[in-house]
């Protein structure tokens, strides 16, 4: 999804009367945080283009996946899209849900002919480790609408197919003006954070229910020496992973004012959104964790997939920039080159950022359950969010 859904479209934009004192006291908090993690992220960034450049490229993740059902939000375009093609080139059933049906349509068509030209040329070479390929279809969701997310989440138990992941992709960054959903919420609480959560409850409690499950334990796959990576996908039970943010260790849990009515900032909102689904994460999987069904292993992760080159960012980058120095128009054009010019260093591929949600996603449980993963895969256990529960 794109920074901003346009007007009439399920969002109604509203101006919002800020108080000075505490929208900037927020946004210090914030900017002052997060950047921090963002200079990180940066020189983390800058390391992995170099290597790239220098031939030391990430290896790929490897691994049968072929039977398994995976669902992708916001899969049409940028880090989803190159989840979904990974996902699928190794065997899955790919669903991408997602409220552009143009953009949507034409990302399964991208994936079928790309895997059908892959296809062709393993069965040409003879490649007797070539993967069985799968296959990726569309289904209608709006995250700005409760009522669509229920629809979506209805039809799919309906179907009474296994669900093997759940990738809670889709996502809308730091709009320069609050912005209410259709259900009156504001937007970015409701699409980053309310609508996954809903989704994600939705669609487990049907498998849990039902307890379906698979006969073995793990996806086949392993290391064939040329630097393939091992994966693991869960069977017998669930992953879910909420994509998350650097940003999120600018978020407060902002229990007085959850809908940003009293004091809006994009960057505060955006952060409290993101902080939300590493809360997610740690709580269903304490949930699940709780309420144990013999023969499931059902686990939820969060990932932080880099500062990546997609229309989010760049959206983001350009109203920004906008925004700061509208008063400075000369400067603009000096901002926009800039932008241009170094977001091939330090901005991660979506490609590379796909890795990292694959390595949240296909990794074993007991390794990344309830936790929280980052480009570099180091795994954390959210000293943040339990440090941010409620008194």
């Amino acid at each position: 999804m794109g920074p901003a859904p346009p007007a009439g479209d399920g969002v109604n934009a509203t101006s919002l009367t800020v108080p000075l004192p505490g929208a900037l006291q927020r946004l210090w908090l914030t900017m002052s945080t997060t950047l921090r993690a963002a200079i990180e992220m940066w020189t983390y960034n800058i390391g992995e283009r170099l290597g790239q450049a220098w031939g030391r490229a990430a290896p790929q993740p490897r691994a049968s996946l072929k039977g398994k059902v995976c669902i992708v939000t916001g899969a049409e375009s940028g880090i989803g899209f190159a989840t979904s093609h990974q996902l699928a080139r190794m065997g899955a059933h790919v669903i991408i849900a997602s409220r552009n049906t143009t953009r949507s349509m034409a990302a399964v068509e991208a994936i079928s002919k790309s895997l059908q030209s892959s296809d062709v040329a393993a069965s040409a070479a003879g490649d007797p480790a070539a993967l069985p390929l799968g296959h990726a279809e569309f289904m209608e969701l709006d995250l700005s609408s409760l009522k669509s997310v229920r629809s979506f989440a209805k039809k799919f138990n309906a179907r009474g197919l296994p669900l093997h992941l759940l990738i809670c992709n889709a996502g809308i960054m730091a709009p320069p003006a609050r912005q209410a959903s259709s259900d009156g919420l504001e937007l970015q609480f409701q699409v980053n954070f309310l609508s996954h959560w809903l989704l994600t409850n939705m669609l487990l409690a049907e498998q849990r229910k039902a307890k379906r499950h698979t006969k073995t334990g793990q996806a086949e796959g392993s290391d064939d020496g040329d630097g393939h990576v091992a994966a693991t996908l869960l069977q017998g039970g669930s992953r879910v992973v909420m994509l998350s943010s650097v940003l999120h260790r600018g978020g407060q849990l902002q229990y007085g004012d959850m809908q940003s009515e009293r004091a809006y900032s994009p960057f505060a909102s955006y952060a409290f959104s993101k902080l939300l689904n590493n809360v997610t994460a740690v709580e269903l999987q304490r949930r699940i964790n709780r309420n144990p069904i013999p023969g499931r292993s059902d686990s939820v992760v969060a990932v932080h997939p880099g500062i990546a080159d997609t229309e989010l960012s760049g959206g983001f980058f350009k109203s920004q920039g906008i925004l700061w120095l509208w008063f400075l128009s000369l400067l603009l054009p000096l901002y926009n080159g800039l932008l241009a010019a170094t977001k091939d260093v330090t901005l991660r591929t979506t490609n590379s950022a796909a890795n990292t949600v694959l390595f949240a996603s296909l990794a074993p449980s007991e390794l990344v359950a309830g936790a929280y993963v980052v480009p570099d895969a180091a795994v954390t256990r959210h000293h943040r969010v339990h440090a941010c529960r409620p008194r």
